[in-house]
């Protein structure tokens, strides 16, 4: 994201040092003067001229994507604050994933993880000329939306959802209450493995989770060692046997205790 950007800039360098002066706002010097840059070669890549004009790389890529598409005049054009859209879907409840500046992922309902859903919120989000970019997969049901941070803020893409029928929930992992069952090392542990899990995941745009590749890992291990030793039961203690016959019944038992006291 952060490489050279392979992009045509019309103008000349005479041209754009005049519209730099000739802006009004702050906003609208950064986008010219981000061209300029990029004309003169004076930056190697997207990340060094954030560093220069003190923006953020999405926001650039953003601005970027919009000149591609219009030119300079879409580019320093004010965007027209029109009434609400109709209503692409009927609500769909969807939950967030993770939230960072310029980027959100969200999922869907089980009930709308379908191609005929997924596709029309996908495109109608491309078309948003401060999205750039926009990733969906099917089968989980994720949506992630990248867009520049100073052209779109999460209040708005809020709204943008809204118009297409999507309702946005929070969805925050929480740690371990502090009572009598868990003390004050186990639950700053589970807080610490919850942090980790949450940068694994936003690293790697939520493809990977540890409370699923920890445990999948430890049946790949289990799987290998029964095909190279066999069952080995013969060397499992009795008293082991004895402890997980008892601890199963007992938590059998307490899951079915409390359904009956429930239902009684």
């Amino acid at each position: 994201m952060s490489g050279v950007s392979k992009i045509e800039i019309a103008e000349s360098v005479e041209e754009l040092k005049l519209l730099i002066k000739q802006q009004k706002t702050g906003l609208g010097y950064a986008k010219v003067q981000s061209l300029y840059l990029l004309k003169i070669n004076a930056v190697e890549t997207i990340k060094h001229l954030a560093v220069i004009i003190g923006r953020g790389e999405s926001t650039i890529h953003g601005w970027l994507h919009i000149y591609k598409t219009g030119g300079l005049s879409l580019l320093l054009k004010e965007p027209l604050k029109t009434g609400r859209p109709k209503t692409l879907l009927a609500p769909i409840n969807a939950q967030i994933v993770s939230k960072t500046p310029g980027r959100v992922r969200f999922r869907l309902d089980h009930s709308h993880r379908h191609q005929k859903v997924i596709e029309p919120i996908t495109e109608a989000l491309r078309s948003k000329l401060e999205i750039y970019r926009v990733r969906s997969n099917v089968a989980s049901g994720s949506i992630t939306v990248f867009h520049g941070r100073e052209l779109l803020d999460f209040k708005d893409l809020r709204e943008i959802l809204s118009d297409l029928g999507i309702i946005l929930s929070e969805t925050i992992e929480k740690p371990l209450p502090l009572n009598s069952n868990h003390s004050e090392v186990s639950v700053a542990i589970n807080q610490a493995a919850l942090d980790l899990n949450r940068r694994v995941k936003q690293a790697t745009q939520g493809s990977i989770d540890l409370r699923f590749l920890l445990p999948f890992g430890f049946g790949i291990l289990a799987l290998q060692q029964l095909k190279v030793r066999g069952l080995q039961l013969e060397f499992i203690p009795w008293y082991v046997l004895a402890w997980y016959a008892f601890d199963s019944f007992i938590k059998l038992n307490q899951t079915s205790g409390q359904s009956i006291d429930s239902k009684a």
